[in-house]
């Protein structure tokens, strides 16, 4: 019972700060007449539809890139059921009061599906997630190594002079970190049992640190196709930017360059990580302070949280589609909600990301 109260109530914590955020970007955005201007312009639909099929087809290569971690361990696994099990995870992102996290439900799924497996199938979870984040990173810094932004003058141009700074940091980290997690999946002394034991150690971040080195020696012997799924992400990521930049284009108003959409999305979608419902208000924070930075002077400035909110929309219709799954699926998640835990082989179902 009490750690039914502590979930529910770090659940409306979560909640709260999502609210706020909302809140105070709503009364930014009611203050410089941003949804007024929405309303009077024309729309581009067919351009929102594209927006809206672009953001299914970004989210199905998710689903892909996990179905592939799961059959090269040589598990019986089929691509309707990474689809089936994603959708539902989408959907769980935004629930937070008292239930697993998506990536902890697909988890036990699979786990559960695996008789005997249950390690290596929660294992491609976290390695879904660690390639997913990773190329998000890596997309968003070599966008600011890349892209020629606007000269901008003042306080604007600061920002913007300290923001491709902080993108330019942000590469080369990624570049260490993924020379790193190359050197992983080749030299077996970087993921051998005495390398987990001492990560294992280091406070806060060890147990994480060790499921993730466990995790990397699953797939050493596969590492071209790692590889493969990093530049499949790289894909993905490129889809997520032209997906806002639809919308942005659909709802006809001034808005930030194309090639500036590559910097913009990657770094809102970090935001969108934080452990919020679904990253509601992360997300349309960072969009909002992006495009107010990077888009041209004739631009509402609270233009980017209305393409935000666009943008959310398409994510919750995708959600949608899990609500579906999930009314078919009901008992099966009841008895997870009941039980989450993992059998036989004692992992946990909660992934740390």
């Amino acid at each position: 019972m009490a750690a039914d109260r502590k979930r529910i109530l770090s659940g409306l914590v979560k909640i709260a700060i999502s609210a706020a955020i909302l809140g105070w970007l709503f009364r930014k955005a009611s203050q410089d007449n941003s949804f007024d201007e929405l309303l009077s312009q024309s729309k581009q639909w067919p351009l929102l539809a594209a927006a809206l099929g672009l953001g299914l087809f970004a989210i199905l290569t998710t689903f892909f890139r996990w179905f592939m971690l799961v059959r090269i361990l040589d598990l019986p696994f089929r691509l309707r059921d990474a689809c089936r099990l994603g959708f539902i995870g989408y959907l769980f992102n935004f629930l937070t009061l008292g239930v697993v996290g998506g990536d902890a439900l697909k988890a036990v799924f699979i786990a559960r599906e695996q008789p005997g497996k249950q390690t290596e199938a929660v294992y491609s979870v976290i390695i879904d997630r660690v390639i997913g984040l990773y190329a998000l990173c890596v997309m968003a810094a070599l966008a600011f190594w890349l892209i020629e932004f606007p000269v901008l003058e003042g306080d604007a141009g600061r920002q913007l002079a300290s923001l491709k700074a902080g993108g330019r940091t942000i590469f080369a980290i990624s570049f260490g970190v993924g020379g790193f997690f190359l050197a992983m999946l080749v030299v077996p002394a970087l993921t051998g049992a005495g390398m987990q034991r001492q990560l294992g150690r280091i406070p806060a971040v060890g147990p994480t640190l060790t499921r993730i080195t466990a995790a990397a020696a699953l797939y050493r012997r596969r590492a071209p196709i790692v590889l493969s799924l990093f530049l499949l992400s790289l894909g993905t990521h490129f889809c997520f930017s032209s997906c806002v930049y639809l919308i942005a284009v659909g709802l006809s108003h001034p808005h930030p360059a194309f090639d500036a959409h590559f910097a913009i999305v990657p770094i809102a979608n970090v935001f969108g990580s934080l452990p919020l419902p679904g990253g509601l208000g992360g997300f349309e924070f960072a969009l909002d302070w992006l495009y107010r930075s990077m888009g041209p002077a004739t631009m509402a400035p609270s233009f980017g949280f209305v393409v935000a909110l666009g943008y959310r929309l398409i994510t919750l219709v995708i959600a949608g589609i899990g609500v579906v799954i999930y009314l078919g699926s009901r008992k099966d998640i009841g008895r997870l909600l009941d039980d989450n835990e993992l059998p036989a082989e004692g992992q946990r179902s909660e992934v740390s990301t």
